[in-house]
């Protein structure tokens, strides 16, 4: 519920020495696939949304939001999404796709 929260228990717990060999952004963006296969949207998007904000230079934490955004039909927040993965990392194939094809260009 308190993502300010959730986002600084997830900094602390990338900068403690027992996660310095883990994907915490892996973790993450797992959780918000599990949440979102299992019908919690609304929590599998703050789930990306977290990661997002905690790993910002990361194109796959934006793809993976632009594809639940998607998923309860905000397309426009979702092209957003997948617009910023492409910035970050240009030619980033999952969203050049996915705005492939919702028919807008990369």
């Amino acid at each position: 519920g308190d993502s300010g929260a959730a986002e600084r228990v997830l900094r602390d717990a990338q900068e403690a020495v027992v996660n310095r060999f883990r994907s915490l952004e892996g973790e993450v963006n797992a959780l918000g696939y599990r949440l979102l296969g299992a019908g919690h949207a609304t929590q599998a998007i703050a789930a990306f949304r977290l990661n997002t904000r905690v790993y910002s230079h990361s194109a796959n934490t934006f793809d993976s939001l632009g594809e639940a955004l998607l998923a309860v039909g905000q397309r426009d927040a979702a092209i957003a999404a997948y617009r910023r993965a492409v910035q970050i990392e240009p030619g980033f194939p999952p969203s050049v796709q996915a705005l492939r094809r919702l028919g807008v260009t990369p």
